[in-house]
């Protein structure tokens, strides 16, 4: 309950202001106002995440001459608030600010603020944000420019692709979505695909090519495997977060007709195949991510065109997931117990960074 209740509370207070946006034709005053509730909620958070720890190690280096954490992207960020009296907090908050800027401007594109803020919390996306700050920021910067490939431009696509590396080097994977987008098969195909892939994924055989394969590379016995084997291979077996993923999925994909994008569902089902494949491999899952997050505007595409029984059923589904993940799940994308830098000992960690 101490997971999901500050969660729960804004994920209501953020999605019937989305859904006032909506209503009044995104009114600037009401569309900042729902902005700026969004973004102070996760920019004062504390400690939240896996990564959270990773990014104050990051930003103290920087500060002490270390050039050598991350890319140039996030690397001049820090740099920029080194000796800036907010330090790390503005730091995070600008990251904070760009990402969530993107979010809104894919759902106001697609018309459909509340649904979409209301996914991006079901599905995870927000507490990705949280937690892996520059990857979330090229995952919603990739989703952002989607209409590119939908529209074959792919010129203009693998440019921005290559710009987004100098946050996080994985965007680089983002141009496999340019064949991905190009593929064209029926939905039933996709089901079998899909359902195949988790059914081959409970009997344990991506598992066990997996290690087949990596006993036979040059490295392994050398130590360089039993160094990456904690990071690398998670050996997590039956999840019941993956069974969700594949029912929305499947969900999804049998009302693909009347969400009518057939190239960010192409590289949405690819990136759940992917999934149920790589699920035991943790940094391959990670790229990954950024296919499989096209769930969050597909579904919100879907509410807005679908009314009636299966738009009630869906959602109520997705809303008693959310709530059983929160209670039996907190680690997810660090879903952990929200604190802010005002409750001890953030607040005190906070002055020690800007007094520093």
């Amino acid at each position: 309950m101490e997971v999901f209740l500050p969660y729960g509370i804004f994920l209501l207070v953020s999605c019937l202001l989305g859904f006032l946006c909506d209503t009044y034709n995104y009114n600037r005053t009401l569309l900042f106002f729902t902005f700026a509730v969004v973004c102070i909620f996760w920019s004062i958070r504390y400690m939240i995440g896996y990564d959270y720890a990773g990014y104050i190690i990051i930003f103290d280096a920087i500060r002490a001459g270390d050039n050598s954490y991350v890319e140039p992207g996030y690397l001049l960020l820090n740099k920029l608030f080194s000796y800036s009296p907010s330090g790390f907090l503005g730091a995070i908050t600008i990251m904070t600010v760009a990402t969530y800027y993107f979010l809104f401007r894919i759902f106001i594109r697609e018309q459909a603020l509340g649904w979409g803020l209301l996914f991006s919390m079901l599905f995870h996306l927000q507490f990705m944000f949280s937690n892996q700050i520059r990857q979330g920021f090229v995952l919603i910067v990739f989703i952002f420019i989607i209409p590119l490939l939908e529209e074959k431009k792919y010129i203009r696509f693998s440019l921005i692709v290559l710009v987004l590396t100098l946050m996080h080097t994985s965007a680089i994977a983002l141009l496999l979505t340019i064949p991905i987008s190009r593929i064209k098969i029926s939905k039933w195909i996709w089901l079998g695909a899909v359902v195949s892939s988790y059914l081959l994924y409970l009997a344990g055989f991506f598992k066990i090519l997996g290690t087949v394969v990596i006993r036979i590379l040059p490295e392994y016995g050398t130590g360089l495997y039993d160094q990456l084997e904690g990071d690398f291979y998670s050996m997590q077996g039956f999840s019941s977060l993956m069974l969700f993923w594949t029912l929305v999925s499947i969900f999804l994909l049998l009302y693909s007709e009347k969400i009518n994008r057939p190239v960010m569902m192409n590289i949405y089902l690819s990136g759940i195949i992917l999934y149920s494949i790589f699920f035991e491999y943790f940094l391959l899952v990670r790229v990954i991510y950024y296919f499989f997050y096209l769930s969050v505007p597909l579904a919100a595409i879907l509410c807005v065109k679908e009314r009636g029984w299966i738009r009630i059923s869906f959602v109520s589904t997705c809303l008693l997931a959310f709530y059983l993940m929160c209670a039996s799940l907190s680690g997810m994308h660090g879903a952990y117990p929200y604190q802010t830098l005002l409750d001890y000992p953030g607040y005190k960690r906070y002055q020690m960074i800007k007094n520093m």
